[in-house]
């Protein structure tokens, strides 16, 4: 089973992915018609469906051929299909892209320099600040209504440098809260309007 942000430390992204259009798409596509018959390297299925291995890789019957590169997920339709809509990183919420996964701080202030955003190993984009100056990542957060909020983020940090959550100008005193020298730690603030 591959999975990501899940239990058992299972959080690489890139295998997850990997994993659902090499194995689980296809597998569910056939699982959609009844077997007639299994020989030993092809399974045919109704409707003139088959699965065969073919220098050990799994091919599937069709009347379209596309040149397809590998482990590249592509989509048919019947006829012109509408434009791939831009992900909003989000949605739903009053904070814009709060994941970083636009791969930039499009929607985010930033005070200082060395701040990037990066792919990690498991295929998840995080902030990486480089170098001792201080730097500022904030976002205005817009239209929120009385009631009680609870704000945090998932920071890793070097001995000697603080990463600290902050909420300010929303009617209340500043409220913080930080780590120094954290492997991972969520950091969370609650707070009311």
């Amino acid at each position: 089973m591959k999975d990501f942000e899940g239990w058992h430390g299972r959080n690489d992204y890139d295998s997850c992915i990997w994993m659902t259009f090499h194995t689980d798409l296809p597998t569910k596509y056939l699982q959609h018609f009844p077997i007639i018959k299994w020989e030993e390297n092809m399974i045919r299925f109704r409707s003139n469906v088959t699965s065969s291995l073919t220098n050990g890789e799994q091919v599937i019957s069709g009347t379209i051929t596309i040149q397809a590169e590998a482990s590249k997920p592509y989509a048919l339709y019947k006829k012109k299909a509408a434009p791939n809509p831009i992900a909003n990183w989000g949605e739903g919420t009053p904070v814009k892209d709060p994941g970083f996964n636009n791969g930039n701080l499009k929607y985010w202030n930033v005070k200082g320099s060395g701040v990037a955003v990066v792919r990690n190993k498991y295929g998840q984009y995080e902030v990486v600040i480089h170098g001792v100056e201080p730097v500022t990542i904030s976002q205005t957060v817009p239209g929120l209504k009385p009631g009680k909020y609870y704000a945090s983020v998932y920071v890793s940090t070097e001995a000697g440098r603080k990463a600290t959550l902050g909420v300010n100008n929303y009617g209340g005193p500043e409220v913080t809260n930080y780590a120094n020298s954290s492997l991972w730690k969520n950091l969370h603030r609650n707070f009311q309007i």
